[in-house]
């Protein structure tokens, strides 16, 4: 993925055209005008972004969450002006919208981690706007959870001693086929375990057959890695998985997990820097496996999750 494709909407003119359509089909009214108004917004806030990302791509790795943060935040700015016209309405919107444990604690370990949910700020308003989730305060995710629904995270836990966490979902046009040994980790018969997998997806479930290894049906629906919250997609991969445990199935967007993880990470280069540079420094945690490697997957995956969106919506 490059920043290349992005710049399709240098042209403010595009921009407009874009944002107008989108404006119209939502039944916005005056849709011409908020249009205009926005091209410009929109437009710096993808520049803005690509400056973040660019100067990450090449700074140390004590600064890259920060960079990388602030980027995700330019991005999902833009990506709200696609559906919401009259952003930010108030101050409050532009909070981050998450908290976390300011002091670290002893024996501090990253994975152990939690952020918390407020009610208001761009995380809220993502989640309700782009994501039509609502009712997010007060959530709590740990950064162990948020990476497992990372799918190229799945490599180190393996490495450092975690058993395989996802299993792979294979599609051949429009036939789908789903692991059948997942039906024993979630309690459920094949038949049961397919028609229940069908129902969290939304997939309604053609030609449903079942043999040793799969279950296989027939669905037309097309699924965009930007919006998928329960299946996850692998861009290295390029297939979407599932969690192998039940409790792991929940609603959450991967870009959303790369938000609440990097703005953890960000808070502890800025203000635990004792605790930051030991771990950059001494390599006597496996927190260093895993932090180098979701920055790794996130200056690819981030651009990667809101072109989805964006070139579908836009162009």
């Amino acid at each position: 993925m490059t920043w290349s494709k992005f710049h399709i909407f240098l042209s403010t003119h595009a921009v407009q055209n874009g944002l107008e359509r989108k404006y119209q089909k939502l039944g916005i009214p005056n849709a011409s005008e908020c249009a205009y108004q926005n091209s410009y917004p929109f437009t710096y806030a993808l520049k803005h972004a690509e400056s973040f990302f660019q100067q990450g791509k090449i700074a140390p790795v004590q600064l890259k969450p920060i960079l990388y943060f602030y980027g995700l935040v330019q991005l999902l700015k833009a990506c709200i002006l696609t559906i919401d016209p009259y952003y930010p309405e108030t101050s409050s919107v532009l909070a981050h919208g998450v908290t976390t444990r300011k002091k670290k604690k002893q024996h501090y370990q990253f994975l152990s981690d939690e952020v918390k949910i407020q009610k208001n700020g761009l995380y809220a308003h993502a989640c309700f706007k782009l994501f039509d989730l609502k009712g997010v305060e007060a959530d709590k995710f740990s950064m162990h959870t948020l990476m497992k629904k990372i799918p190229e995270m799945e490599q180190s836990f393996v490495l450092l001693g975690s058993k395989a966490h996802l299993s792979y979902v294979t599609r051949e046009q429009e036939r789908w086929k789903l692991p059948i040994h997942m039906a024993d980790t979630y309690h459920l018969t094949p038949q049961r375990f397919a028609e229940r997998l069908g129902k969290e997806l939304g997939f309604s479930l053609e030609n449903l057959t079942l043999n040793e290894e799969y279950a296989t049906f027939t669905s037309s629906r097309q699924i965009n890695p930007f919006f998928s919250q329960k299946l996850m997609f692998s861009q290295k991969e390029q297939s979407f998985a599932l969690p192998n445990i039940e409790e792991d199935l929940f609603p959450l967007p991967e870009l959303l997990s790369h938000y609440l993880i990097l703005y953890n990470l960000g808070m502890i280069s800025r203000y635990e820097t004792e605790w930051w540079y030991d771990l950059l420094l001494s390599h006597s945690s496996d927190d260093l496996v895993y932090i180098t490697q979701f920055l790794e997957i996130t200056e690819e995956k981030v651009p990667y999750l809101v072109w989805c969106y964006l070139g579908e919506e836009m162009v």
